[in-house]
């Protein structure tokens, strides 16, 4: 996303409330899960947007994403 738009990343990051996770999927890219665990599966990776680290993952992998808050509507 950086080659096409400089500076997306960090704007996205800029309005991503607290204690969310900011995800980056490329096309024919799919990450699918069943609520506890999650793959990435397609050509592309997944990348997992912290402030301040960049984590990519691709086919096959399992990306470490916390369980989701059932909690709020």
């Amino acid at each position: 996303m950086e080659r096409w738009r400089p500076g997306a990343l960090e704007w996205f990051a800029s309005w991503q409330p607290v204690g969310t996770t900011l995800l980056g999927i490329e096309e024919q890219t799919a990450l699918v899960g069943d609520g506890g665990r999650w793959q990435v599966q397609g050509t592309g990776a997944v990348w997992v947007l912290d402030p301040g680290a960049k984590a990519r993952f691709v086919a096959g992998e399992e990306v470490p994403l916390p369980a989701p808050d059932r909690s709020v509507p």
